[in-house]
C-alpha cells in the first residue's frame, strides 16, 4: 500500500531591511549543538504510516516568497493526489499565500 505523503514546510525569518538582516547575522546566538525540532519528533512518530517530505527551503534566515515559491513548485510534481501540506510558522504563511494565489 502506498503511504500518504505529508509535505512539511518549515519556518523561516524575514527582515524589513538588509541592515536588519546583517545585524541579525552579527548578533544571533550560535551553538555547536545539534538542534532538535518538534518536526523531528513528529516525523519519527508518523514515518511508519506516512511518507514525510521536508524540503529545505532557500534562505530560511532571510526568506523571500519568490524564492520559496520556486523551490516549492519543484516539489509539486513529486506529490501524489491527496497529499497533506503542513506549514510551520512562516511555512504556514507561505502555504496560505501560495494556495490563495494558485
Amino acid at each position: 500500500m502506498t503511504k500518504t505523503q505529508i509535505l512539511m514546510v518549515h519556518g523561516g525569518m524575514t527582515f524589513k531591511t538588509e541592515k536588519d538582516y546583517l545585524d541579525y547575522l552579527k548578533t544571533r546566538r550560535i551553538s555547536t549543538e545539534k538542534r532538535q525540532s518538534w518536526a523531528d519528533d513528529l516525523e519519527k512518530k508518523l514515518k511508519k504510516d506516512f511518507e514525510i517530505i521536508r524540503p529545505r527551503m532557500p534562505l530560511q534566515d532571510n526568506a523571500k516568497y519568490r524564492d520559496w515559491k520556486i523551490a516549492f513548485e519543484r516539489y509539486l510534481p513529486l506529490l501524489r493526489k491527496n497529499s497533506i501540506l503542513v506549514g510551520s510558522s512562516l511555512g504556514g504563511i507561505f502555504l496560505a499565500k501560495y494556495l490563495s494565489d494558485y
